[in-house]
């Protein structure tokens, strides 16, 4: 996916550095992934990326790729600030035309419920978000997309790119 933004020398090298230095990292990119609240890698040294800069960035992917889901994950975030509970935003097929609606509840909604958000622990916890990805970004895709982000700025520093 980034391969085409970037000269293929830097691409292969990317690549290879990519592989070798996320081999111990374990995601689950069919789902939200379940991935550690400090560092999703460790050993990716000054590359690494924290939860909330992963979150952070997932949020303003999905504002871009889902705009009604991203309204409705704005809407738990301040639901959950003003009650101090966690909140869940759950999908639901609207019968008459099939389409997706996407709604907030203070109640896990089985099946339905995709992720919840607690803004006492400033994290969302993933249910059934992003089967098939259809409910936009995966928390795991964002991450990654963010460390290589990250790594690519810190060449460009190492090669005295502006």
């Amino acid at each position: 996916m980034i391969k085409k933004y970037l000269h293929p020398i830097v691409a292969a090298s990317l690549s290879i550095s990519l592989l070798l230095g996320c081999a111990a990292c374990k995601t689950n990119t069919s789902s939200g992934g379940s991935l550690p609240a400090k560092s999703f890698n460790k050993n990716s040294g000054d590359f690494s990326v924290s939860r909330a800069d992963a979150q952070n960035f997932w949020l303003r992917k999905l504002e871009q790729d889902k705009p009604e889901l991203h309204a409705m994950t704005l809407l738990a975030m301040l639901l959950s600030k003003d009650t101090g509970k966690e909140i869940f935003v759950v999908a639901k097929t609207n019968n008459l035309n099939s389409r997706v609606v996407y709604l907030v509840t203070p109640v896990r909604g089985g099946s339905e419920s995709l992720f919840s958000f607690s803004f006492k622990d400033n994290y969302f916890s993933f249910d059934h978000y992003n089967l098939l990805s259809k409910d936009g970004p995966s928390l795991a895709d964002a991450t990654y997309e963010l460390e290589i982000s990250r790594r690519v700025q810190g060449y460009y520093k190492e090669l005295g790119v502006k």
